[in-house]
Parts: C-alpha cells; sequence; structure tokens
C-alpha cells in the first residue's frame, strides 16, 4: 500500500508552508528597502521640483533686472559700460544657474538609476 505523502516525509502544502515560513523575513526586508528606496526616489522628485521652481524664479529675476537696468540706461545716456558689466554679471549668473540645475539634474537621474 503506498503513503499518501511523497518521498520527503511531508505532504506539499506542508512544504509549502515551510518554504513560506522561512522566506518570510526576507521579503518582508525587501519590501522594507523597497519602501525605503520609493520614499528616497519621492524625496528626490521633490527636491527636483523645487530647484526647478527656484531657477524659474530666478531667470524671471534676472530678465526683470536686466529690463529695468535697460529702462535706466535709456533714461540716462552716458553710463552704457556700467550698465554692460551689469548685463554680463547677470548673464555670467544666470549661466552659473542654469550649470547648477543641469547637475543636479543629471546628479537626481544618477540615483535615479540607482534606485532602480
Amino acid at each position: 500500500v503506498k503513503s499518501p505523502t511523497p518521498r520527503g516525509g511531508q505532504s506539499a502544502p506542508r512544504r509549502k508552508l515551510r518554504h513560506a515560513m522561512a522566506t518570510a523575513p526576507y521579503q518582508a526586508e525587501l519590501l522594507q528597502l523597497l519602501r525605503q528606496r520609493d520614499a528616497e526616489l519621492a524625496k528626490l522628485r521633490e527636491e527636483r521640483r523645487h530647484k526647478e521652481t527656484t531657477i524659474d524664479f530666478l531667470k524671471t529675476k534676472i530678465v526683470t533686472l536686466q529690463n529695468q537696468n535697460r529702462a535706466t540706461l535709456s533714461e540716462r545716456p552716458g553710463s552704457a559700460t556700467s550698465a554692460t558689466s551689469a548685463a554680463e554679471d547677470l548673464h555670467r549668473r544666470l549661466d552659473a544657474a542654469l550649470q547648477a540645475k543641469d547637475t543636479a539634474l543629471q546628479r537626481q537621474e544618477e540615483l535615479s538609476v540607482q534606485l532602480q
């Protein structure tokens, strides 16, 4: 007469239960790690949005200052040299802000790839 239990001495449901119990801690760790990384990614996305908003504000401010500078120049003839250096300074600041944004976005992309 054949026994209903397989060769290992355990029934299939018992083997599945033991396997599930043995892997549960690892699954919990993986789930916790996944949640942590998801939170980190959400934080990075929020930081990127904040940086983009800040850069957009700075661009607007720079354009406003440039326009004010041009208006002042048109009212005061003869001060073109100082206005030119001020405009150049504003362009340097804008370029620096854009470069900082590009660097931040590149770093965020690198972190996103690492989190995947």
